[in-house]
């Protein structure tokens, strides 16, 4: 097993949206980076679809943040609806001081490569995806971290003087840390739905919540013909049969016939609420998900964690 040696000032673990925005926000400075990523390549499907009017002039400094805004699409109206489709508020989506609409809608692989292209050819950042953080120690305001290849081949000890914990809700990091978190008492599951549009179809240009006190659900125009369905599961209903496509016709039928759509991805999410109890100890820091996890609700998990990075 091969074992190669590299020091940094800052080690991201994690290359996940908000890992990206920290190695974009480090690249401006003259900072020696490194970035760990266990997958072989960024995410290449929708999850994060909303990006709020702080964390839009945050990015709009980047390079080509011109083209990634022009894939955005900005409800008209955020809107609240009783099941019956009877309006309970509606609210124009207008620009805040920070001079951006309070919602941007994305499509999330646009927003990643976005942010990695911005960064590729960077001389201070040092990427090593196909690797995963197996263990770390800090000792007098040093941290060394082991990493293990996929193929187990290869092992990489990268000395640092901070860690960026961006490793996601079930953070490796924080476990080794032993840092606990408080449980704000919400556990709920629910089915995500991305479909796009077949020609001629077209659905309101809304973020809409319904509130349905049997099945609360949200509905979210992310571009002119993809738009996201969340649906929470109730009690006794099995995962996988929610996602099969009789059941995702049944609970879209209200908006759309099955022909008149392509399921772009589906998957049920385990949403949770939960805040760590420590976002710092030492030179480590948590950030986005390993630090706080919040509802669907508001839109707020991707932008809360960009927030912790600037």
């Amino acid at each position: 097993m091969e074992n190669k040696l590299h020091n940094f000032d800052i080690v991201i673990v994690g290359f996940g949206p908000v890992g990206q925005f920290a190695a974009n926000l480090l690249d401006q400075y003259n900072l020696k980076v490194a970035v760990i990523e266990k997958s072989s390549h960024i995410y290449f499907k929708p999850r994060a679809n909303n990006l709020d009017d702080e964390v839009m002039r945050r990015i709009s400094s980047f390079n080509d943040f011109k083209k990634f805004k022009n894939k955005t699409s900005v409800p008209n109206f955020i809107e609240f609806n009783f099941p019956n489709g009877k309006n309970i508020q509606s609210n124009p989506v207008k620009k805040t001081s920070n001079g951006f609409p309070a919602i941007n809608m994305f499509y999330q692989p646009d927003l990643e490569s976005f942010f990695y292209k911005n960064i590729y050819y960077s001389k201070k950042i040092n990427f090593f995806f196909d690797n995963e953080l197996i263990d770390f120690k800090e000792n007098n305001d040093q941290i060394a971290l082991t990493t293990s290849s996929s193929d187990k081949k290869t092992n990489k000890i990268l000395r640092t003087k901070f860690l960026l914990a961006c490793d996601g809700f079930d953070s490796s990091i924080r476990s080794k840390l032993n840092i606990g978190q408080q449980d704000l008492q919400y556990n709920k599951d629910w089915l995500i739905i991305d479909v796009d549009l077949n020609e001629g179809k077209i659905l309101d240009k809304v973020a809409r919540q319904i509130c349905d006190p049997d099945r609360p659900t949200t509905f979210l125009s992310t571009s002119k013909t993809k738009h996201r369905f969340e649906f929470q599961l109730l009690a006794g209903e099995d995962a996988e049969e929610m996602k099969s496509n009789k059941s995702i016709n049944r609970l879209l039928k209200v908006w759309l016939e099955p022909n008149e759509y392509t399921i772009e991805r589906r998957e049920v999410y385990q949403f949770r609420a939960k805040k760590a109890d420590l976002w710092k100890k030492g030179n480590v820091f948590l950030l986005g998900d390993a630090a706080h996890q919040i509802p669907p609700y508001a839109g707020q998990g991707l932008s809360s964690g960009i927030r912790d990075v600037a």
